[in-house]
């Protein structure tokens, strides 16, 4: 599959179509813990807990925020073309943190389930793979069977 180049914007986003992927922020906690907090989007991951502990989404965003986390995590925000300012959240996970590092990320995401069947998913890969940020080498990705 071939992936074409994706501009990085100042602001640490990146364009993507019909929306921009941003940099988690703060305020973006109450979305995620709604969005997150639902029982279909949970089941869609490896990584979401069902019933949503109290707290998680802060704890998500701290770390997302943090500097520290071997991943970089980033919003679908849809703002400034008119859709909802948080449509989901997209990350790169660094698989090689090491004097061995091949330069290799797993890829993730979820979206909301009021924007499933949208496409907004395959825009977010899209743009991530194209602006290729962490410079891998190689992105893993893991979708479930039923995941059309």
């Amino acid at each position: 599959m071939m992936f074409d180049k994706v501009a990085i914007l100042p602001e640490g986003g990146i364009a993507a179509g019909r929306f921009v992927l941003l940099p988690v922020r703060r305020s973006d906690a109450g979305l995620f813990a709604m969005y997150a907090g639902d029982r279909r989007v949970a089941e869609a991951t490896r990584s979401i807990p069902h019933p949503l502990p109290p707290g998680a989404a802060d704890a998500f965003v701290t770390r997302a925020t943090s500097g520290k986390s071997d991943e970089d995590v980033w919003v679908m925000d849809g703002s400034s073309t008119g859709l909802a300012e948080v449509l989901g959240v997209i990350n790169l996970k660094r698989m090689d943190e090491s004097k061995w590092d091949r330069g290799q990320s797993e890829i993730g995401y979820w979206v909301a389930p009021a924007f499933w069947n949208t496409g907004f998913a395959s825009e977010a890969v899209r743009a991530l793979v194209g602006a290729n940020p962490q410079k891998n080498r190689t992105i893993f990705a893991e979708v479930f069977q039923d995941n059309a």
